[in-house]
């Protein structure tokens, strides 16, 4: 019996409208945005993945595996792989932490910074490309609010349930 009412009920519901939807608006865009920068990225023989392990590290080298699976967003097992393919190209190199030798670090070498600094003026110009059309108050505002979404999903669903 229950089947049959939620048949009902879900006959008389619209359907979710995709570019309204923001889950969809947010997938469309990282879908666009990491297409345009692998594009960006090719010529200089590095992937997304490997742009974001460059970014991160020059943001604070030394970083553990468990960092770098937290702050790219790539899962654990495609970290490890990226970063075997990092080392064979002399991009960055392993350590054992200093502070504790069951720990191991990730550094940049020489040459993994010489290629960020390489790559860098097209990344800068692929997130001002992003924002054409944006004035400065616009990009302000659009800052505070796509850090508020990812405060919203990074609590859980939970928190934005009680709000």
């Amino acid at each position: 019996m229950a089947r049959s009412k939620d048949k009902s009920n879900s006959a008389s519901r619209s359907p979710l409208v995709l570019d309204q939807y923001p889950p969809y608006l947010f997938h469309l865009i990282t879908s666009h945005l990491n297409n345009r920068l692998l594009d960006r990225m090719r010529p200089h023989g590095v992937t997304v993945q490997r742009w974001r392990v460059l970014m991160v590290l020059m943001n604070g080298d030394g970083r553990t595996m468990t960092d770098l699976v937290r702050m790219t967003l790539i899962a654990q097992p495609a970290v490890s792989r990226v970063i075997d393919q990092m080392e064979r190209g002399g991009l960055v190199e392993r350590r054992v932490a200093e502070r504790d030798n069951r720990i191991v670090e990730v550094f940049l070498t020489q040459h993994g910074r010489d290629t960020y600094w390489k790559i860098a003026p097209d990344a800068e110009r692929h997130g001002i490309d992003m924002l054409a059309g944006f004035n400065a108050s616009e990009r302000k505002q659009l800052s505070e609010l796509l850090r508020r979404v990812l405060d919203n999903v990074s609590q859980g669903p939970a928190a934005a349930e009680e709000e």
